[in-house]
């Protein structure tokens, strides 16, 4: 006895392979290749702001607090884009 569907099974089953594809395809790659280019525009001169991170001390920091190492990345990036400029203080 054969039991009749109401859809076919093809575009299901092209439905399911698109999607396990794409996971496989997909898994991995969190922003490999793509560096956070130094915005070099940014001086002394002409910035906003006249506070500067030094970049020694912000590696000292992951060194210091092994528990914060997962924002690393994110604040390198963030840093590196304003030339270590800070964001959030001034001398004013």
């Amino acid at each position: 006895m054969r039991i009749k569907t109401h859809f076919s099974v093809w575009p299901m089953a092209c439905l399911v392979l698109g999607l396990c594809w794409g996971l496989v395809a997909c898994k991995g790659k969190k922003a490999q290749g793509r560096e956070t280019p130094r915005d070099t525009t940014i001086t002394v001169r002409s910035s906003f702001n006249n506070l500067f991170l030094d970049s020694t001390d912000r590696e000292n920091f992951w060194v210091q607090h092994p528990e914060m190492s997962r924002y690393a990345e994110e604040m390198r990036g963030f840093y590196l884009n304003r030339n270590d400029q800070f964001a959030w203080f001034d001398t004013s």
